[in-house]
């Protein structure tokens, strides 16, 4: 995998984190990353 892509995926999955209140209440399908994923980046994740 691309470093490039490791950082926008680590990016995103932060943002799930600081949007909820709490250490560990945040969760997401894979589906729904890879979703979010094409509206914040404008690129396919194919993983």
């Amino acid at each position: 995998m691309e470093l490039p892509v490791c950082g926008r995926m680590g990016a995103l999955a932060a943002a799930y984190t600081v949007e909820k209140f709490g250490t560990q209440t945040h969760h997401f399908t894979l589906a729904q990353f890879k979703k979010r994923y094409i509206i914040n980046f404008n690129h396919e994740l194919r993983y």
